[in-house]
């Protein structure tokens, strides 16, 4: 697959005089672009598109890039970074969002990331994919942001001035890797792991809280809990909930809750099973995958997202 080599401007808003450069752009089958989709914070609402060339309405894999619900756009493309999924038939975004810090909390990144599908849909014309076939994928925090947006209400508005806000925010289905599902759970068992605390637990509790805006000390431990819990995509799910392939590095053959192997942590393979009960309650269509080699880009990985995105994007 052949790329473009850097980004050197952007777009604010709406508008699409995204500038880049090429050693032989005419040549290329993938052609990559930065754009700004939102006003708030510019320079942290930023997306890079990496658009097929020659190939008809292909379906878009919306990718959340994010670490601890940080977000730093690239400063240039990485070749071959989505290879796989071009040779699969889909155009990638990357998107970033605002990243979580003292002065923003929840829910800034999955607005950010809701708002950079409808910037997509708005734009799928001049960039020549199909706004009807939208999946999203993210690792860890990415994960998560990624799920509570598909999980999420459309946050279509057919009134809104704005005509970004004019479009939906729905996608097809989502791929997670390891990602937290059922925060007040997960952060209610692992403060009484000493073992854990000691090892890394301040940073885990201390993102959550800082996620939030506000430190259990200061709501005290139920309404902390309660707060978790609305942060959790587990909490989302319902009929309507679309399909959702989750990755989680763990003991081979593990696929009961009742494993001994099994403990809480932060990437725990406990986030994704408790996940799978529920879409399973609820009927929805979703794939629960473990095992050790399943870190970014393994084959295992690869194969797994192939197939799942292959039947939620009609692709023969």
């Amino acid at each position: 697959m052949k790329h473009l080599c850097l980004y050197i401007a952007f777009t604010v808003g709406t508008g699409l005089s995204a500038l880049f450069i090429s050693d032989d752009a005419l040549a290329r089958d993938v052609r990559a672009a930065r754009y700004v989709y939102g006003q708030e914070a510019p320079e942290a609402q930023i997306l890079d598109a990496h658009l097929l060339v020659g190939k008809t309405l292909p379906p878009v894999l919306v990718h959340v890039v994010s670490g601890g619900w940080t977000s730093n756009p690239p400063k240039q493309t990485v070749a071959g970074q989505y290879d796989a999924y071009h040779r699969l038939g889909f155009s990638v975004v990357a998107v970033c969002h605002r990243t979580i810090d003292s002065h923003v909390s929840w829910p800034a990144p999955a607005d950010d990331v809701a708002r950079a599908i409808q910037f997509i849909r708005l734009h799928a014309r001049d960039w020549n994919i199909d706004p009807d076939r939208i999946s999203i994928m993210g690792r860890s925090s990415g994960g998560h942001v990624a799920m509570m947006v598909a999980f999420a209400e459309d946050r279509v508005d057919p009134t809104n001035d704005d005509p970004v806000c004019r479009q939906s925010s729905a996608v097809r289905c989502v791929i997670q890797q390891g990602g937290p599902t059922n925060f007040s759970v997960q952060i209610r068992s692992l403060m009484n792991d000493e073992e854990f605390l000691a090892r890394r637990g301040g940073y885990l509790i201390g993102r959550v809280q800082t996620v939030l805006g506000i430190k259990l000390e200061d709501l005290g431990p139920d309404e902390f809990y309660r707060r978790l819990s609305r942060i959790s995509p587990i909490n989302l799910v319902n009929r309507e909930t679309v399909p959702v392939l989750m990755l989680y590095r763990g003991a081979e053959g593990v696929t009961s809750l009742e494993d001994p192997r099994l403990k809480w942590d932060v990437h725990t393979p406990i986030s994704g099973l408790t996940l799978a009960a529920k879409l399973r309650e609820f009927g929805v269509d979703h794939d629960i995958v473990i095992g050790q080699d399943l870190g970014q880009g393994s084959a295992r990985s690869m194969a797994a997202q192939t197939a799942f995105l292959k039947k939620h994007n009609d692709i023969p």
